[in-house]
């Protein structure tokens, strides 16, 4: 095999890691005319106004995609990018960490294998609250790593750095705290640093970092804290308590089996156990143990909650803690390093690339034309937005501050309108007794400075039924007697006759113009 130099290596890695960022921008932004999911639109919604929470997220995701955003002079690859900018950062952590157990060449292997795992290219297409817990987590391992190696104040800081900016994304990272102090105390090495500055460090970080959102999450009722509760605690029969760790456990299987299978050239497919003939050394046996405890170790805390709690655990849930998967592969089990089976597996991990972008395009375009369900890349706000910004106008000169009704319609409008209105937020439904979801406004704000509120007319509403909560909620709004029909926005290679499979979509929308403003509806 050629000698790779540690500079030629870092040149490969970082060709790489910004073929991957540049691609998984480009592709969904060509292929995606909407900006993504309703989650998607959720983070926009939140990050327009700087929240330090929402009723059921910590902050900083919608911090950082608002950045982008604005950084991107509002363009609409702004999320698509925000998402790959947290997917470089979990590679380079992968590379980082690879490059502490491994050779140059099997670490670079490893950052190709873990460039095929679902949550650094699909599952990071749409800009949601579980896209940066993923990368922070393996940062955080990265960082923790390091610092018990080299025990220097840099690393400590990160660590907790790390850790404070992955409790502001899910609190679910919290599993990694735990999991972290609980290495500290069970392994030899790690207790040795309780009587150092290190830990301490990290704590201290972390939890300054944390602050200003725990302060807020007291001065909010502990709303957040409500609503993670909510989905764990309930009362599910008793074979749930069983099944539902199952599920979760045999799911997990089909996050990092790709991952796996692009290593096989190395391993082959007996995958055997490393062994060797001579005692290990006691370096050795702590670096096993660390990377067994931080990838095994959370995974079991997963599986304890599903049994504890009976809650339905999403395959989702486990995306942070398979990021490490291929150095785990390469570390403990047998791998033979020629020019044959590094050419198989480079081969390999792009033929599994070019399958996964294929199988994207086949199930979200051709896919959603086929069955129908075009909602999540085809909407129609740009169109939306363009309809409500005219009729905005004609009954105001000023910009128009909100926007209300169903949030779903409203984000995507809000999103696309120029002026860009705050959106009144309401996840369960929008009946008088339910309050939005983000504390920024509230139905005051909206009747004292005006706005526009939407719902669909689906075809089981009648033309003149109008919802109960509007006159309760907004009681000077002026109805508007005519129904808008979007059309979807459906590309161009789409045959005309499955173009009359998609009926317009249909919006019916109500206004309430700001005080002195009083120009009536037409």
């Amino acid at each position: 095999l050629p000698l790779i130099s540690p500079k030629t290596a870092a040149k490969i890695f970082w060709l790489f890691a910004f073929f991957h960022l540049l691609f998984w921008t480009i592709y969904p932004w060509l292929t995606q005319p909407s900006p993504g999911t309703y989650d998607v639109m959720e983070a926009f919604i939140m990050g327009k106004e700087w929240i330090m929470g929402s009723a059921k997220h910590p902050p900083l995701p919608f911090w950082v995609l608002e950045s982008i955003y604005q950084i991107c002079g509002r363009a609409d690859f702004a999320g698509y990018l925000a998402a790959q900018c947290w997917v470089l950062l979990g590679l380079w952590a992968v590379w980082r960490l690879s490059r502490e157990y491994l050779p140059i060449l099997p670490a670079l292997l490893v950052v190709g294998a873990s460039s095929i795992y679902r949550y650094f290219n699909l599952g990071a297409l749409s800009y949601t609250t579980s896209v940066p817990p993923v990368s922070l987590w393996c940062l955080a391992i990265c960082f923790f790593y390091l610092s018990l190696q080299y025990n220097r104040f840099f690393w400590w800081f990160l660590t907790g750095l790390v850790l404070g900016l992955g409790l502001l994304s899910k609190y679910s990272v919290g599993i990694l705290i735990l999991s972290i102090l609980l290495f500290m105390i069970w392994n030899p090495k790690g207790r040795s640093f309780w009587k150092t500055s290190g830990p301490w460090i990290s704590t201290l970080t972390a939890f300054f970092v944390f602050l200003p959102h725990l302060i807020w999450v007291v001065q909010n009722d502990f709303i957040t804290v409500r609503s993670a509760e909510g989905v764990l605690v309930s009362a599910p029969a008793w074979y749930q308590h069983i099944k539902s760790p199952l599920t979760f456990a045999c799911s997990q299987i089909f996050l990092f089996l790709p991952v796996l299978i692009a290593l096989i050239p190395l391993t082959g497919f007996s995958w055997q156990l490393e062994r060797s003939p001579l005692p290990m050394e006691k370096e050795d046996r702590f670096k096993r143990s660390f990377l067994n405890f931080m990838i095994l170790f959370p995974f079991l805390l997963h599986v304890l909650v599903a049994l504890f709690f009976g809650t339905k655990m999403r395959t989702a849930y486990g995306s942070p803690l398979w990021t490490l998967i291929a150095l785990w592969m390469l570390v403990f089990f047998r791998y033979h390093l020629t020019r044959k089976t590094v050419r198989r597996t480079i081969y390999l991990i792009v033929f599994l690339y070019i399958l996964t972008i294929g199988s994207h395009f086949v199930n979200y375009q051709l896919g959603c034309i086929a069955s129908n369900k075009a909602a999540k890349i085809y909407f129609p706000g740009r169109q939306l937005a363009e309809e409500l910004t005219k009729r905005w106008q004609k009954v105001s000169d000023r910009p128009c501050p909100y926007l209300s009704g169903e949030w779903k319609l409203a984000g995507h409008a809000a999103y696309q309108m120029k002026d860009r209105p705050s959106v009144l937020c309401y996840y369960y439904g929008i009946n008088i007794s339910q309050k939005p979801a983000a504390l920024y406004a509230s139905d005051k704000d909206f009747n004292e400075k005006g706005g526009i509120i939407l719902w669909g007319m689906d075809h089981s509403w009648k033309e003149n039924e109008i919802p109960d909560w509007i006159s309760k909620r907004y009681p000077c709004a002026q109805i508007s007697p005519e129904i808008l029909e979007i059309p979807w926005d459906l590309p161009s290679w789409v045959p005309q006759e499955k173009r009359k499979n998609f009926p317009p979509l249909r919006v019916r929308y109500a206004i309430l113009s700001p005080p002195g403003e009083s120009k009536q509806i037409k």
